[in-house]
């Protein structure tokens, strides 16, 4: 992958485009927040994977609790 530095960035108004990202999908990232951010990060200079952001955010230690039918 390419560095920030020299990916290809567009403009459209108000959003930026980063061309050349890796593609990421539910349900192999289950947090498509974390796997965005993992996604923009691998073209930088410090890429970081799924597991580490998920660490670091906290999201990895996160406890769902439900009852069925509620």
């Amino acid at each position: 992958m390419k560095p920030l530095s020299t990916a290809t960035v567009s403009h459209e108004g108000d959003t930026a485009l980063i061309q050349g990202l890796p593609t990421f999908g539910f349900p192999a990232k289950m947090s498509t927040d974390v796997g965005a951010l993992e996604a923009a990060l691998a073209v930088t200079e410090h890429p970081y994977d799924y597991a580490h952001v998920m660490g670091v955010s906290g999201l990895a230690f996160r406890t769902r609790a439900f009852r069925d039918g509620c």
